[in-house]
């Protein structure tokens, strides 16, 4: 290697370390950051480790039970102990049934066919399994557990001296096949339900990048000030008459001390400025400020009203 390359090699690694150097001071003494930067990570994994599942849970689902037969029964009954599944709601016609899934009310529909015991004793059954595909992977893995359901439950083993109707018809051999329909999207393609999602997050991600970089911009040439500004209250001050009903009085003196409370749980210092209204009661400028930064908090305040006054 070239003596200019690496000197070109040191003195970039040497930026790197005094950068690095400079935002891990400022991250020491910021312990707000420091406390974030820290408590994410945990978060994130509690969230994914034991909140946050895949699984489907409380799934709303339909039947439409045309055969009312003790094979129908039984399915309908394992679908729902397998604790994925809300109560079915048991429709009488088709009609109703899309009416649920239009509604959103239903995201899957497992209809009957009024010959299911006796298709089965010849060998083989359908059903039939109507899913709202605008939630393509909820409705692949609802479709994937009613289909593994059914297919363990027809097969499932029986004692050769039981009575139960179902039992001679599981000792023939047969086979339900349910036949899974998706509709508002029957080719599950994700993108036609997730562009309006992903331009958001893009724009999300470009407004936060954008401010981001506003903020350090300023801080970095000393212009940055820590300060908020927003109203006292969010109302004009209410009448000793408004404030008679009690119901009243505890919604509007929630709402007056809305805006002031707060900063009380995060221990910072704010000041208000009364602004002058024309024919009318005057209303105040609340400027908060970071605990600790009471001077600058006055600094600002007294400029402030320096501006109104003129």
């Amino acid at each position: 290697m070239s003596a200019p390359l690496r000197r070109l090699k040191r003195s970039f690694w040497s930026n790197v370390a005094a950068v690095a150097y400079k935002e891990g001071t400022v991250i020491r003494h910021d312990r707000a950051l420091l406390g974030t930067v820290l408590a994410q990570p945990v978060m994130m994994l509690l969230l994914f480790g034991f909140a946050l599942s895949n699984k489907p849970a409380n799934v709303p689902w339909a039947v439409l039970d045309q055969s009312r037969s003790p094979v129908s029964r039984r399915l309908i009954a394992d679908v729902q102990a397998t604790g994925y599944f809300l109560p079915p709601r048991f429709v009488d016609s088709y009609t109703d049934g899309r009416a649920l899934l239009r509604g959103g009310e239903a995201l899957a529909l497992l209809v009957f066919p009024p010959s299911l015991r006796r298709d089965l004793e010849r060998g083989g059954a359908r059903v039939q399994l109507l899913l709202d595909g605008s939630d393509p992977l909820s409705a692949a893995r609802v479709g994937g557990y009613i289909t593994e359901v059914t297919a363990a439950s027809v097969a499932a083993p029986t004692e050769l001296g039981s009575r139960d109707p179902e039992a001679a018809v599981r000792r023939v051999g047969g086979t339900i096949d349910v036949r899974q329909r998706f509709w508002f999207n029957s080719t599950l393609r994700d993108r036609d339900f997730f562009l309006a999602a992903l331009a958001g997050m893009l724009l999300t991600n470009l407004c936060l990048s954008a401010t981001s970089l506003g903020l350090v911009a300023e801080r970095e040439a000393g212009t940055y000030e820590q300060m908020l500004a927003l109203p006292t209250t969010p109302i004009v001050a209410p009448t000793i008459e408004e404030m008679t009903p009690p119901d009243v009085f505890a919604r509007k003196n929630a709402m007056l001390l809305r805006n002031t409370s707060i900063w009380n749980f995060f221990d910072c210092c704010a000041i208000s400025l009364p602004l002058p209204r024309d024919g009318g009661l005057p209303v105040g400028l609340m400027l908060v400020a970071r605990n600790g930064h009471d001077h600058r908090l006055f600094r600002i305040a007294a400029a402030v009203e320096r501006l109104l006054a003129a």
